[in-house]
Order: structure tokens, then sequence, then C-alpha cells
């Protein structure tokens, strides 16, 4: 006759990955009894809501009589542990700041310079931002008084830059830096290789990525190496840059959406903590500014990369790629 004893089974899971290792485990021992078994989370690391949807989606893989024996208890920690940045809230998503308009002025003004476009007008600026009028010419004014954007003639005035003069610190005098969203890998998970990382996101490439990926590509020195290589070969690569293409009207960014690429990563609100993985957002109108590239790839715009180059301190990488013309080399 089987065991048909309860099993209870007490947890402190830092990451989704460990979560996973004690459901299987705990179903595995249900599998040659007729016990029940009860997992128990306490002291956790991950969100209630991300705990209950790693586990309804783990249930599904398992047998109708075997799915009935488990269940799921989630104790609430003490209001001293409960403590979660307040950026992050309970729908899994990072608040967003306001747009910063002098960074997305910018971010079109070096596109335009590595695309040979020439100079560009407000009312192209505008078209593009998705900006109003006024809020344009007030922040071109601001960027040319700062030495950033020259201006031409007053009359039918153009305005450009040279992405060559553009450094990280320069962006800082002007405030023209982007919001980052950084994440890194939980205590107790097993980091990917950089090469590891990049082919995962292929794959979401290839698959046919949930709506969340859809205006989601691939930036900086990955961008950079694939587009001339055509093949992975990211030795040095400092760490993996996505732009993501929002909406000015969006308040918040889903991180669960990285659960996809791999569930050991975790956001973290500090600038100056090493990332593996860094997100910008770009608030412009999405009709003029989305990812794209030759299939599977889909690579960031041209401004984008740029800037991500920039600011992993490969000024020299950066140049290159805008001499060359951006991902057209």
């Amino acid at each position: 006759m089987k065991n048909t004893r309860k099993h209870h089974r007490t947890i402190r899971p830092r990451s989704t990955r460990d979560l996973r290792a004690e459901v299987a485990d705990l179903a595995a021992t249900l599998a040659s009894t007729a016990g029940k078994g009860e997992l128990v989370i306490e002291d956790r690391r991950i969100s209630a809501q991300t705990i209950q949807f790693e586990w309804d989606r783990l249930l599904k893989a398992f047998p109708p009589q075997l799915r009935s024996r488990l269940t799921l208890k989630i104790l609430e920690p003490e209001p001293a542990s409960h403590a979660r940045h307040p950026a992050i809230d309970q729908a899994r998503s990072v608040m967003l700041g306001t747009p910063n308009f002098r960074f997305e002025v910018v971010r079109q003004l070096i596109g335009a310079d590595i695309d040979q476009a020439g100079p560009q007008s407000v009312e192209a600026l505008v078209e593009k931002i998705g900006a109003s009028q006024f809020t344009v010419r007030k922040v071109l004014g601001e960027l040319v008084g700062c030495g950033i954007v020259k201006q031409s003639r007053p009359a039918n005035a153009r305005f450009s830059l040279k992405s060559a003069d553009i450094n990280p610190e320069l962006l800082g005098i002007a405030r023209a830096m982007p919001q980052t969203l950084r994440f890194r890998y939980a205590a107790g998970t097993r980091p990917r290789s950089m090469g590891e990382l990049i082919q995962r996101f292929e794959q979401l490439m290839q698959a046919g990525t949930s709506a969340g990926w859809k205006n989601i590509g691939l930036s900086g020195s990955a961008a950079t190496n694939l587009l001339r290589l055509r093949q992975v070969d990211l030795l040095g690569v400092p760490r993996m840059d996505l732009t993501a293409y929002i909406a000015k009207s969006a308040k918040t960014f889903d991180v669960s959406l990285l659960h996809e690429l791999d569930s050991g990563l975790e956001y973290v609100s500090d600038v100056f903590w090493p990332a593996s993985l860094v997100i910008t957002p770009v608030r412009s109108d999405v009709m003029f500014n989305h990812p794209d590239g030759d299939h599977p790839w889909r690579f960031a715009q041209n401004s984008d990369i740029y800037l991500a180059l920039l600011h992993t301190d490969l000024r020299e990488q950066a140049v290159q790629f805008a001499a060359g013309g951006g991902r057209g080399w």
C-alpha cells in the first residue's frame, strides 16, 4: 500500500530557479506515494505574484492525479523584511520617469548624423519625437546654449550635431541622460555567459515573441559585433544592452518580461551596481522608432546602439560604428 502521509516542505527561495527546483523535487517525491504535498514559502526574496505565477505554470506540466495533491502556501513576511524598492509595484513592474526630451532630441540628431540625413528642422523633430513644437523648440534652445547642438541661420533654422563630439560627461551636463533599467543575477543563481544570453535573445526572436518583446532591440557592443561578424563572438562584451521603445504615456515597465530571457535576472535600482543587462527606454513616437534588422536578430536604432557604446566606455568602437554608417557597415 502506498504511503499516504502528507509532505510539508518549507523553503526560502532566492530566485525563481530555486522555486522551480523545489516544486519539481516535491512532485517527484509524491509521484511514488499516494500522499499529499504542501510547499510553504517563507522569508522570500521574490514577490508573491511571481511565486504564484511560476507555481501555476509548473502545475500544468504534471498529470491531473498528481496536480490535485499539491498545494502552495505563501507566508507573508514580517514588516521588517517586507521592504521593497518603491520603484517596483505589485505588478512586478518598474516605475518609469517622465520622458526626457533633451535625450530624445539628442538621439534623433545622432541618428541623423550617422545616417547622413543632414540638419533637422523643428517640424521633423516634432514628428519623430511626438512632442509639442513648444517643447522641442525649448529643448533645442537649451542644447544650443550648452554647445551640444549647432543651429543654422535663424530663418528656417536647422539643427545638427557631430556624433563623435558627444560623450557621457557632456550629456550629463546638458541633462540629456536617459533613464536606464539595470538587471543583475540574483544571489544563488548561475549567471549565463554573455554568449548564452545573446543566443537566448536570438531564440526569443525566432520563436515569435510575446507582445512585450516586439518593441525591444539589441543594442550596444553585442549589436555591433553581430552586425559586423554575423555570428556570436562576444569575448570582452561587458554587458548586454537592450533598447525598449515605449509610448510617452507609459508609467511602468514590466520587468517580469525578463524572466523569458533568464529567470535568474533581477532588477536593481542602484545605478552604480554592476549590471549584466541594461535596458534603455526610448519615449519617442513608436512610428519612427522601432527595433529592426536582419532576421533573426532585431536591432536597436543606430543612435541607440551608439549611445549604449558610449555609456559602456567603448568610445572608439562607437565612433567607428558611426563613421561606418551604423548598421549599414
